[in-house]
């Protein structure tokens, strides 16, 4: 994420998240597995690598939003069901037009 501000910024944007970003889902396995797992065992992110190199050649002169997929990693043992969100909306607000 650091790197992707850093690019929208050096290319005249503001970074703005929307506000919910909580991801829920439900972990299917068998009962062991799931008792023996960690919170550091399931990843839950964005790949917003793509988008800087793009961000570079997008107008600054108006609003953009781009859309990331959420990707939850989890051992391959688990099944992951139930999930309350699959994109994460960002927009891209002109520096000089920041009203949030």
């Amino acid at each position: 994420m650091e790197t992707f501000v850093s690019a929208a910024e050096q290319s005249g944007f503001t970074v703005v998240v929307e506000k919910d970003t909580t991801v829920s889902f439900a972990i299917v396995g068998r009962q062991k597995a799931i008792n023996n797992t960690a919170s550091y065992d399931i990843l839950v992110y964005t790949e917003l690598e793509q988008f800087i190199s793009e961000v570079n050649k997008l107008p600054n002169d108006r609003e953009q939003t781009i859309t990331a997929k959420i990707i939850i990693d989890a051992p391959v043992y688990f099944n992951i069901e139930d999930v309350s969100k699959e994109e994460i909306t960002i927009r891209l607000v002109p520096i000089n037009k920041v009203t949030e």
